[in-house]
């Protein structure tokens, strides 16, 4: 895809110019019509989108991201928040003596935190 492709995805940039800040950005009409999809399928039949579709769903976003990163599926992990799915990495890194905790300039401020749990933990 070229980039008016890609701003053709997003209506909000035929009005304006958009610029990421932080957790907060616009909808993509492909985003806007697989929520469509989930919405009607959670009205009309909510037994079967819990059943049968999250799974499926799940399954499908391990996959492609394991493509794009170069990773098997079984390392993907889909969790609500980078915040939350930073707590599960520094839960499971343990400490090494004299070990530092490197932040760049664009971290969550959230993960300030976890570097201070670990600082913290025996």
């Amino acid at each position: 895809m070229n980039a008016k492709q890609i701003r053709d995805l997003y209506p909000i940039t035929k009005e304006r110019a958009y610029l990421f800040s932080g957790g907060l950005a616009p909808v993509s009409v492909r985003h806007e019509k697989a929520m469509k999809k989930h919405m009607d399928w959670l009205s009309e039949d909510p037994d079967d989108m819990y059943v049968n579709g999250l799974d499926a769903d799940a399954s499908d976003c391990r996959r492609m991201f394991a493509q794009l990163t170069g990773c098997d599926e079984g390392e993907v992990a889909i969790v609500e928040s980078t915040s939350a799915g930073c707590n599960i990495a520094f839960v499971l890194i343990d400490p090494v003596a004299g070990g530092n905790v490197v932040f760049d300039d664009f971290s969550y401020p959230s993960r300030f935190f976890h570097g201070i749990y670990l600082h913290m933990r025996p």
